[in-house]
């Protein structure tokens, strides 16, 4: 019989193995209920092989080892299912706390100061004196966009209409640096400076054709990039700018006039809709077959899209967070029903092992024993697969959030918000089972 015995969970796991390719189920439904059986033939092999020692050992075993072993191989597709709600919950989890740790850095990359526009420099007193009318303007900076036309950097970046490098000053760069309270950038005369989006790093990270550039009849080194301080609007000419000394710039083509605005008081949407208004004779132009321009995309204000992006991580984020609470009450809730229906129909099992001489202490300790594993091996397969699968979707993510590894901090703090609310459901289960016990006795 023994041998028999030994056979049975490579039969199960083959039986399964047969179903789910009947079935044609997905990979995470196959991982988790694969998973599952072969834990719950480890435990019937755990309690079904091992002779006892003593009719007290034998009584728990006939008790407790069998009664776990028979329900896991009789609710193994019921558990793979449990796995299932837990992955979505935890993929859930962890899909609202990037998007909230997405808000800071789109807002910057969007919008880093209070107000920002490019134009004519002839017009820029005129937005001045539209923005004055309700705010305090503490700080200006006008700075402007040079053409490079070697274009030897735009050659390894997306196929764009110019042919030419958008330049920006160090002087300029430093001061928008500054008020952005950002450490400062420093040159040699032999050096320069590449500014591009976090998506596009990798254009310039190891790339041995950039390391240097000629400028001028002179050859430049390539200090270094950064994606920190870029936004989308630096230039309206391309991902990316080329930052170089001061003496360098002279000569060169002017392409863009750029007007940064640092006012006082917080801004707001309603700032945006009155520039763009009163602004409407410079930014809404008419051209020559009659057809209306709408230029608007020339201004951005901080406040403005500080509430876009609030209206729409609050939407995301609390969608994506009640999901994963709601499931994650619902495995919860099954488990524990399951486990008190038990409790109240198998009674008779621990009044048997108490007259039998076994304390309350060891028989606590031994449900408690019993419903931690009911409790803990559906959610093992489930945290496995979503590591697996966040280590995946952060190969998308890192480009937003700038960090490789913020991903595991995140999987970290969820992984505790879950534990915290399936150990609400383990406790309350653990005092409802331990109640219908005391009460028959």
């Amino acid at each position: 019989m023994k041998k028999i015995k030994s056979y049975t969970g490579i039969w199960n796991v083959e039986k399964v193995l047969y179903a789910i390719n009947d079935f044609n189920l997905p990979f995470p439904v196959t991982f988790t209920q694969i998973t599952w059986f072969v834990i719950t033939e480890f435990i019937i092999i755990l309690f079904g092989d091992i002779p006892p020692l003593s009719m007290i050992e034998g009584a728990f075993l006939k008790y407790f080892g069998i009664p776990v072993a028979s329900k896991a191989r009789t609710m193994s597709f019921t558990f793979g299912t449990l796995s299932m709600l837990i992955l979505i919950s935890l993929l859930a989890l962890n899909y609202s706390s990037i998007n909230k740790a997405s808000y800071d850095i789109s807002v910057n990359l969007n919008a880093p100061y209070d107000v920002q526009l490019f134009d004519d420099k002839q017009v820029f007193d005129e937005y001045i004196r539209v923005i004055e009318e309700e705010y305090t303007i503490d700080n200006t900076i006008e700075y402007d966009i040079y053409k490079e036309p070697n274009h030897q950097v735009q050659n390894f970046f997306q196929s764009e209409y110019y042919d030419f490098d958008p330049v920006l000053k160090l002087s300029d760069y430093n001061r928008l640096l500054e008020l952005r309270k950002m450490p400062l950038l420093s040159l040699n005369d032999n050096e320069y400076y590449i500014v591009t989006n976090s998506k596009f790093a990798y254009e310039v990270e190891d790339n041995k054709d950039i390391e240097t550039i000629t400028v001028a009849n002179k050859n430049l080194k390539l200090k270094g990039y950064d994606t920190k301080s870029y936004w989308n609007s630096i230039t309206n000419t391309g991902r990316f700018v080329v930052v170089l000394p001061d003496k360098y710039v002279q000569g060169l083509e002017v392409s863009e006039n750029h007007l940064i605005i640092d006012t006082k008081e917080d801004t707001d949407a309603e700032l945006e809709n009155k520039i763009k208004e009163d602004m409407q004779h410079q930014l809404v132009k008419v051209d020559e077959n009659g057809e209306i321009n709408d230029e608007s995309y020339r201004v951005n204000v901080r406040g403005a899209e500080i509430e876009q992006q609030k209206a729409m991580v609050a939407i995301v984020a609390s969608l994506f967070m009640y999901i994963a609470f709601i499931l994650i009450s619902a495995v919860g809730t099954f488990l524990a029903v399951q486990s008190l229906s038990d409790s109240t129909k198998y009674k008779y099992r621990y009044l048997t092992l108490r007259r039998l001489g076994i304390n309350d202490k060891s028989l606590f300790k031994t449900i408690r024993k019993q419903l931690l594993i009911l409790f803990c091996v559906p959610a093992i397969s489930a945290i496995l697969c979503s590591f697996v699968m966040m280590s995946s979707l952060n190969n998308v993510y890192q480009q937003i959030l700038g960090d490789k590894h913020l991903y595991l901090m995140y999987f970290g703090l969820n992984l505790i918000i879950f534990f915290l609310i399936y150990s609400i459901y383990w406790i309350a289960t653990y005092i409802g089972f331990k109640r219908n016990i005391n009460e028959e006795s």
